[in-house]
């Protein structure tokens, strides 16, 4: 009994010596609970600082279609992004971008970017594109909507297939109807002392000068492609600087394909290896 009242007594003893302020799990604690308050209320502050960082909104794609007609050198393309809506109404454009070609061929990469302040909550969006010549008039366009979800972030919409117009194919008529003096061969003006002309026939033959020798053979247009067969010459020789342009010129007569004729009436004949006619009305 007296050792259990000593033990009792030790015991008090040892509470009385030790104080909140040096008990070290108190320390702890209240260090704890200071941090967790001193973090919350730097982590309100921030919030209520904070200014979040909206995303760009882009819509990323090529335009291209599939027959191999070169674009003219003034071409320009027009790109329009707009919320979708009924067929036969128009609807306002969210973007509407125009850039000018200068000479590039499809596929055409295009990137349209939308203020990151634009309503994507509202989801369905289409997209139309068209392809003019320098004077306005439309080559190519877009025969569909091309629907897609607009969200913050990229959009890739990969290849818009574009139609042709009847602006953009070469008929029969139009080549038939008179001669051709050629202008720019390979995009370089001619000799002034060399120059070069076509005529072609509505029966098939097409015929003129190549710079020093005359030239004649059959042709075929077909969905505004030509076919020029392999074209029979006469035999003169001139100075070497017009046997190369004549040489230059029969290669793109006889491998060109692709055909364009602009509203001022020039006359583009290309091939696939980038080789390029041009011609305006007139000559034999």
């Amino acid at each position: 009994m007296r050792r259990l009242s000593m033990i009792l007594t030790a015991g008090a003893l040892l509470s009385a010596c030790v104080t909140p302020a040096e008990d070290p799990a108190a320390n702890d604690m209240d260090a704890t609970v200071e941090a967790q308050a001193g973090n919350g209320a730097g982590s309100s502050t921030e919030e209520a600082g904070m200014v979040e960082q909206a995303e760009d909104v882009r819509i990323v794609g090529s335009l291209a279609y599939m027959q191999r007609i070169a674009l003219p050198q003034d071409a320009v393309a027009e790109i329009s992004v707009s919320p979708e809506g009924p067929a036969d109404k128009a609807v306002e454009p969210l973007k509407q971008d125009r850039f000018e070609l200068n000479g590039r061929q499809v596929p055409i990469p295009f990137e349209v970017q939308l203020s990151p302040d634009v309503e994507t909550r509202t989801g369905r969006m289409q997209l139309r594109a068209r392809i003019e010549d320098g004077q306005g008039a439309l080559l190519w366009t877009s025969d569909t909507a091309n629907i897609f979800r607009l969200e913050p972030g990229t959009t890739d919409l990969g290849r818009i297939n574009l139609v042709p117009t009847s602006a953009a194919i070469v008929d029969i008529e139009e080549l038939t109807e008179q001669g051709w003096m050629v202008a720019k061969l390979n995009g370089s003006a001619l000799l002034a002392t060399a120059g070069a002309s076509m005529k072609f026939d509505a029966d098939g033959r097409v015929s003129g000068n190549a710079s020093c020798n005359s030239y004649t053979g059959s042709f075929k247009v077909n969905a505004g492609k030509l076919l020029v067969a392999p074209l029979a010459m006469t035999r003169k020789a001139c100075l070497p600087a017009v046997m190369q342009q004549e040489q230059a010129f029969i290669q793109v007569l006889q491998t060109a394909t692709n055909m364009t004729l602009d509203p001022s009436g020039v006359l583009t004949l290309s091939n696939e290896e980038g080789g390029e006619i041009t011609a305006r009305r007139g000559g034999a």
